[in-house]
């Protein structure tokens, strides 16, 4: 009874993420098409986050809240200079950046030459 409790709330956890954290609680439109396409595109996006948590933590993957915290909130300025737009990154951010891609690609190379 226990085991069957533990996996409902684990499958709960899911569903909860889905919907609170990629907005999926509301569609934004009146048409089918546009709200089936909303969550197309709501469903991509999960696939893609379970697959950064993954390759992060293995073991124990975090939810898309924290993922948002460790990965998307990165602090930067915006600065107009001569008619055109730059995105200013602290470089101790972007060195952090660039080690995770780069391990992110060797564990996938891995993982796509094992199976």
């Amino acid at each position: 009874m226990i085991e069957h409790h533990a996996k409902r709330g684990n499958s709960e956890n899911f569903i909860r993420e889905k919907k609170i954290h990629l907005d999926l609680k509301h569609f934004p439109c009146l048409k089918m098409n546009a709200n089936f396409a909303y969550g197309l595109i709501g469903m991509v996006s999960y696939n893609f986050l379970r697959i950064i948590a993954r390759l992060d933590e293995p073991d124990k993957p975090h939810y898309a809240k924290k993922l948002r915290e460790k990965y998307i909130y990165i602090p930067a300025k915006v600065v107009k200079h001569a008619r055109q737009m730059f995105l200013r990154i602290p470089e101790q951010f972007k060195k952090e950046v660039h080690l995770m891609t780069t391990g992110w690609a060797g564990a996938l190379e891995a993982a796509l030459a094992m199976g």
